[in-house]
């Protein structure tokens, strides 16, 4: 849900960063070098994250089609590509939002909402940061102390 959001909310702000003239500037945010550079950092992010993501849930159905059970390792896999996934996202939509300037706050705009929609996501226990250490504790051969897995 996180990555739609933020794919949603990149896709919005490269459309207005073509028309937009900040208050004090004289051209398009989309000629800007910082904007430039931090859409690209914000797609590679997104990208990498839903590739991460898919890898996981792709493993996992090969598994299933075999009718084989899910390791733990696929388990922690699934979980580390999730929770990533959240994070990454939010700071995609984080970007937009910064970088959207005033137009962000206003209800028309997609920004206000969908910046409210990924911190509800990232509220939830899938996106919960001790799902790292979940993860981290399978990666280093410890033992799992928590149920989330």
């Amino acid at each position: 849900m996180a990555l739609g959001i933020a794919r949603a909310t990149l896709d919005a702000f490269i459309q207005i960063a073509g028309s937009k003239v900040p208050m004090l500037g004289s051209k398009p945010l989309r000629d800007n070098a910082v904007i430039q550079s931090k859409v690209a950092v914000a797609e590679a992010q997104w990208r990498s994250s839903r590739a991460f993501l898919m890898q996981a849930l792709g493993d996992m159905w090969d598994t299933a089609c075999r009718g084989e059970d899910f390791t733990l390792q696929q388990r922690a896999a699934l979980r580390l590509a999730g929770v990533h996934a959240g994070h990454q996202a939010k700071e995609v939509i984080e970007t937009a939002y910064h970088f959207a300037g005033g137009t962000a706050i206003f209800e028309n705009q997609p920004f206000e909402r969908r910046l409210r929609d990924v911190h509800a996501v990232t509220q939830q226990v899938q996106a919960q940061f001790v799902n790292f250490e979940v993860a981290g504790q399978v990666l280093l051969g410890l033992p799992v102390t928590s149920k989330l897995i």
